[in-house]
């Protein structure tokens, strides 16, 4: 359906085509051939780094919501790789440990993603709730602040 008609758009038209496959990602998350098809026309529209980059990110977003925990955790690890100056994929990673109770991995992961700012040479798919508040709404569990006191990630706190 949707991509049927982005392959037969041709390259002219996959500016056009992101939308469209962005929402078919969300509609049908398990369709890993959605998130080829987004990097794709990323690629064909010359804005590879950033799009591949969330491609990547969605796809760890519907791993988790699909219950595959392994899958999820990495590709949002992948995802720190591509653009280590981004701090969404240690959001997701540091929300994903402490729904689990896992306040000690929480804790760790969520210490590092005040240290990053706001990017200033990506222009798009910035999420600002976890720059202005996402890590510290992540570390106001009680289990995760208890974590953070022992683990001496007292930082993290102070820059909010």
């Amino acid at each position: 359906m949707a991509i049927a008609a982005i392959s037969e758009a041709g390259d002219a038209d996959c500016t056009k085509s992101l939308p469209v496959m962005s929402v078919a990602l969300a509609r049908a998350p398990e369709g890993r051939r959605h998130v080829f098809c987004l990097a794709q026309s990323c690629r064909d529209a010359g804005r590879m780094d950033e799009e591949a980059w969330s491609a990547r990110l969605r796809e760890a977003r519907c791993c988790r919501r699909r219950g595959d925990d392994g899958a999820f955790l990495r590709s949002a690890l992948a995802a720190c790789g591509q653009r280590p100056h981004r701090a969404e994929p240690l959001h997701h990673v540091a929300r994903y440990h402490r729904e689990r109770g896992l306040n000690v991995a929480a804790a760790m992961v969520a210490g590092e993603g005040p240290a990053l700012d706001c990017p200033a040479d990506d222009k798009r798919f910035i999420d600002g709730f976890v720059y202005r508040w996402g890590f510290a709404r992540s570390c106001r569990a009680p289990g995760t602040m208890a974590a953070i006191r022992r683990g001496g990630h007292g930082r993290m706190l102070e820059n909010q």
